[in-house]
């Protein structure tokens, strides 16, 4: 579980906010299969209910392969 630190002019779109805040560099596609919020919306790849990061909300992500480091800049 992750929380979202942004604040409100922060990047909030899932895929370019992960993709900036991942140390791992390989991406979002490459590195969750699915990010779900505590409400049942969630992302993958092909479908998403899920578009945007709310600032101070936490995410369930499920990781594909080994563990990485998320960093959301402030």
């Amino acid at each position: 579980m992750v929380g979202f630190t942004g604040d409100i002019n922060a990047d909030t779109e899932i895929v370019s906010a992960m993709d900036f805040a991942l140390t791992n560099a390989a991406g979002t596609v490459n590195t969750f299969s699915i990010i779900k919020n505590v409400a049942g919306q969630f992302w993958t790849e092909h479908i998403s209910s899920l578009i945007n990061f709310v600032p101070g909300e936490a995410y369930m992500m499920y990781v594909n392969a080994s563990p990485t480091i998320v960093n959301f800049p402030q």
